[in-house]
């Protein structure tokens, strides 16, 4: 006790920090279960509580003072967010008595937010797209979707997964107003419905209008306008066609125009057409009625279509008697890519049906040409054809004896022959023809002690034979002579016997050339052509193949060769091969490839002794026949079957 007058001293007794009861740490409260309560404090008057997104307090959603130990605040919390709380004991001027160290936190819950919708119409079908809310805290379960038809209170319901947030509705009315809403759920429950979206269905396109025909001969060219497309694009059009009283045929197109084709000259026909959306067809338009034309003066039937010979023939068979025009200018044969004509023949037949043309020359092997016709070609009407034209590949198979492979007799140099060489052949059945025009003609040869007998036939008369053997070599010798011949054409053939007199060491036919009047036509000029020997056997293909030898021995020029230019990718050369078979060359344009050899000991036939790929287009193979041999052949003949062109 102090005594009175004494100096005085004072002091507070200090409030402890306020025990918080309930929620725990760290807990999650739904909307409806956000009750604060804390335990009283001795000297506090009233309570402040507080909340806030920082465990500092820094700053407060609610600083609410309060006279009771609970509280359910009233602010706005945002779900899934962390939020702490405390309480501060206040007295009765509501100053606070002490400042606890540290809250607690809690989470707020709540159902889903209300997605954001969008919808569209397709056809009968609306597709709703939605963005997804707020999810509330709590994962996203699934989301409802419900539909109803403008106007009424009824509502269709379904529900997707969460990972949805798209849903197309299918069947529904055609052009029909709906709304849509969608709603979003979670463990809490569904949280609000979107705002209503609205969609409109479509129904079936309109009827085209002005439908329009053009007749053609056998055929009609149809068009028309688009109608309204019913809410839902067009997606095409049903035409229907059918001969006046009878049933109908129909197809679908993409465009506003259609051709039929197909029907019958100078008849009637009703056609109609419906335009097509996603919903369905919708009403044709009224049928419109056509006659089509009378049949046109045509080309009915064209021949051949593919594998054509290289000599033709070209047939076309028209649908009415050509009367006039019928010549190589209405009718030309070209090269597929050019418009230079080949020189043909061009015939009609006797019913004036038909017409057929062939080439001059032989074509190409291989190669694509094109027979076309022209309006020039008039019917007896007067009326003009309709041009047509067709493009047919030649055969790829070339046989031997095909005018596409030349067989070239050995060539070789003599400073006393004529014009400085000859060409021999020793290979009895082989031949050279020589085609001129005049009145005599004179055949020169080189002949010798190894030449043998040949056969001389002038045009249709019967062959002579001629003794090419001399004890001595001689050349530009005279071996036949005829004269007193009509003016015009002619063909001497020469063939060897493969025979020779006793006195003879060979069979060889040397020729050196003809001598027409004052001309001399040389064994390498283009009126000679010549051929080897051809043998028939049933094994090879097309029953025979061609064979030439050669002796190396004393060759000073060009070989023996088989020569064919064709067009295509690839080359294939079938042989015969013998036991007296020898070796060949094979050189493709101008370049040697390959050394092949066609011995065999037994006979084999249609043997694919080479073949290459190459590049599609233009090439010319030459078979050399070296005169080479293995020691166990008995000669060096190289005999070929036929080509194969790829």
């Amino acid at each position: 006790v102090l005594p009175w007058g004494a100096a005085t001293a004072s002091f507070s007794i200090g409030s402890p920090d306020i025990a918080l009861i309930s929620p725990g740490d760290g807990a999650e409260l739904t909307a409806d279960a956000r009750l604060f309560k804390w335990a009283a404090s001795p000297g506090a008057v009233r309570y402040r509580f507080q909340s806030s997104t920082s465990p500092a307090f820094a700053t407060t959603v609610d600083s609410v003072p309060t006279g009771q130990t609970a509280y359910s605040p009233v602010g706005s919390y945002a779900a899934g967010t962390t939020y702490y709380w405390r309480v501060l004991p206040l007295n009765a001027a509501e100053a606070v008595l002490s400042t606890p160290a540290a809250g607690r936190s809690f989470t707020v819950l709540t159902a889903p937010g209300t997605p954001v919708a969008t919808v569209s119409a397709s056809g009968t079908t609306v597709a709703i797209t939605w963005t997804p809310p707020t999810t509330g805290g709590r994962a996203i379960l699934s989301y409802a979707v419900r539909y109803r038809v403008f106007g009424t209170t009824g509502w269709t319901e379904t529900v997707t997964t969460a990972d949805v947030n798209s849903l197309s509705i299918a069947g529904l009315l055609q052009s029909t107003k709906y709304e849509f809403q969608v709603s979003a759920v979670n463990a809490l429950g569904a949280g609000p419905y979107s705002t209503i979206a609205s969609a409109t269905t479509a129904t079936v396109p309109g009827a085209p209008g002005l439908l329009r025909i053009t007749p053609g001969a056998g055929s009609l060219a149809v068009s028309w306008f688009a109608p309204v497309n019913g809410g839902s694009p067009i997606t095409g059009y049903t035409v229907r066609y059918g001969l006046v009283g009878g049933s109908m045929n129909s197809f679908d197109v993409s465009g506003t125009t259609a051709s039929i084709p197909d029907l019958a000259f100078s008849s009637a026909y009703n056609v109609d057409v419906a335009a097509n959306n996603a919903v369905g067809r919708g009403a044709f338009a009224s049928a419109v009625q056509a006659t089509t034309l009378p049949a046109p003066f045509s080309v009915s039937t064209m021949a051949p279509l593919s594998n054509a010979s290289i000599m033709g023939p070209f047939t076309a068979r028209f649908s009415k008697p050509a009367t006039s025009g019928v010549s190589t200018t209405t009718m030309r044969l070209t090269m597929a890519g050019s418009t230079t004509a080949i020189p043909s023949r061009v015939t009609l037949s006797a019913d004036k049906l038909t017409a057929t043309l062939r080439p001059v020359r032989p074509l190409q092997p291989g190669r694509t040409y094109k027979v076309s016709l022209t309006a020039g070609i008039m019917d007896s009407a007067r009326k003009p054809l309709l041009a047509a034209s067709w493009s047919v590949r030649t055969s790829t198979t070339v046989q031997n004896g095909s005018p596409a492979i030349r067989e070239l007799w050995d060539r070789d140099a003599a400073v006393a022959a004529s014009g400085g060489g000859f060409i021999a052949s020793a290979t009895g059945g082989a031949r050279a023809v020589i085609r001129f025009s005049g009145t005599s003609a004179q055949l020169l040869a080189a002949t010798g002690p190894d030449s043998g007998t040949a056969t001389v036939k002038l045009d249709g008369l019967a062959p002579v034979t001629i003794n090419l053997y001399r004890p001595r070599a001689g050349f530009k010798t005279v071996v036949f002579t005829k004269t007193g011949l009509r003016a015009g054409a002619h063909t001497i053939t020469i063939t060897a016997t493969g025979a020779k007199s006793a006195a003879s060491k060979g069979t060889w036919v040397r020729l050196d050339a003809v001598k027409v009047g004052a001309t001399l036509l040389q064994e390498n000029h283009a009126a000679w052509t010549t051929s080897f020997r051809r043998v028939a056997v049933a094994a090879a293909s097309a029953a025979s193949y061609d064979t030439e030898r050669q002796i190396a021995l004393g060759d000073n020029g060009t070989k023996a060769a088989y020569q064919s230019t064709f067009f295509g990718s690839g080359v294939t050369a079938y042989f015969t091969k013998t036991a007296a078979s020898g070796r060949a060359d094979i050189l493709i344009d101008g370049r040697r490839v390959a050394t092949i050899d066609l011995y065999s000991a037994r006979t084999a036939y249609k043997v694919a002794a080479f073949t290459r790929n190459l590049t599609n287009g233009q090439h010319t193979i030459t078979i050399n026949i070296t005169g080479a041999k293995r020691a166990a052949a008995r000669g060096t003949d190289v005999g070929l079957d036929y080509l194969l062109i790829k």
